[in-house]
């Protein structure tokens, strides 16, 4: 009797195997673009429309030769700029993401935040920055930097993993924040969202979460990521609190072999409204 029992388990199992086997698969393999239009009372008007292209996470995944898909999908978007928030490599593997990066420039400037993983390999500082810079990246390490219209300004903050206490962290933005108008935030993590949004930033763009890793079927809830634990709330999407919009991308690539579920990659662009 016991061993007639097993027979429909074992065959109710290799059903759902069939099944999602595929769908493991083809989530891995694919990226979609996600558009945001992200609207704030304080942007300067000649900012309306300024368009915003936010890569997290490839973690040196690759997109076709020397990442041509990736970039061509970048470059339809027709970006302002684009913002890397970290985790772009995976260990000591740099050669995807140095592909992107390298035809990234070309079609828009570039600005980066370092993440976990970069400051994780020990290099980041001796390696990694130096080349991103060479490649004409504006790398910003706790720095700000301005992009100029017609007059009016924008100020671009670059929130570093180097010095990755919460404490330190809300001591850097809080001076770097101060008396500046309209700010973009490059943030890796989005789970200190509370702390952005007490420095009075404008929009923030973060990763880190990788969508929840596993995503509940028919629902954008994901199970797990670092920083938030079980069932996470800042996967993907749009964030409000305060005066402060926060985007999180769901990233691009996975960290080492930890496979994801009804979460492919996605690539986002945000475009600037005035409220």
């Amino acid at each position: 009797m016991a061993k007639n029992k097993t027979i429909p388990i074992i065959t109710a199992i290799s059903i759902a195997v069939g099944i999602l086997a595929p769908l493991l698969i083809y989530d891995n393999l694919r990226f979609e673009t996600v558009h945001y239009t992200v609207a704030h009372k304080d942007l300067p008007p000649t900012f309306n429309g300024f368009r915003i292209v936010h890569v997290s996470d490839l973690h040196d995944n690759l997109f076709g030769e020397k990442q041509q898909k990736l970039l061509a999908a970048i470059k339809d978007e027709n970006p302002h700029i684009i913002v890397i928030t970290g985790d772009l490599i995976d260990s000591d593997r740099t050669k995807n993401a140095l592909d992107l990066v390298k035809g990234a420039v070309e079609i828009a400037p570039c600005y980066y935040v370092n993440g976990n993983h970069e400051i994780r390999t020990g290099k980041y500082l001796s390696e990694i920055k130096p080349a991103l810079i060479r490649y004409g990246v504006k790398v910003l390490d706790d720095e700000k930097t301005y992009i100029e219209r017609n007059g009016e300004k924008i100020t671009v903050i670059g929130l570093s993993d180097l010095c990755g206490g919460e404490d330190d962290q809300r001591l850097a933005l809080q001076t770097l924040a101060e008396n500046e108008a309209f700010t973009l935030l490059l943030a890796h993590r989005p789970e200190r969202f509370g702390i952005y949004s007490d420095c009075g930033v404008s929009l923030v763009f973060s990763g880190h979460a990788h969508g929840g890793q596993f995503r509940i079927p028919f629902t954008h809830q994901g199970v797990f990521s670092p920083g938030q634990g079980l069932f996470p709330v800042y996967t993907e999407g749009v964030f409000t609190e305060k005066n402060t919009k926060m985007t999180v991308s769901r990233g691009l690539g996975n960290q080492v072999i930890i496979p994801r579920i009804n979460n492919c990659f996605e690539l986002v662009s945000v475009t600037l409204k005035k409220a």
